[in-house]
């Protein structure tokens, strides 16, 4: 799995999800990213390109507002 981290000028830094334990940085040019890609976004490869897995993307968001939900109980 890969998610942007954090998008800066031209390039963004992304998380690969490599295992549950293991995860590095990489590096993209933001002319890789589909239009539109922001911070928390998961990415899948298509071919030669990227494009934004709405659907992982919005387990991942419901599963962090679970999570910081669960602070504040």
């Amino acid at each position: 799995m890969l998610i942007i981290d954090r998008i800066e000028e031209d390039f963004a830094v992304c998380e690969l999800v490599v295992s549950k334990n293991e995860e590095t940085q990489i590096i993209l040019d933001i002319k890789k990213l589909p239009q539109g890609a922001k911070a928390g976004d998961v990415l899948a490869r298509e071919g030669e390109k990227y494009v934004v897995d709405e659907e992982e993307t919005r387990l991942r968001r419901e599963k962090i507002t679970r999570l910081q939900n669960s602070l504040w109980d």
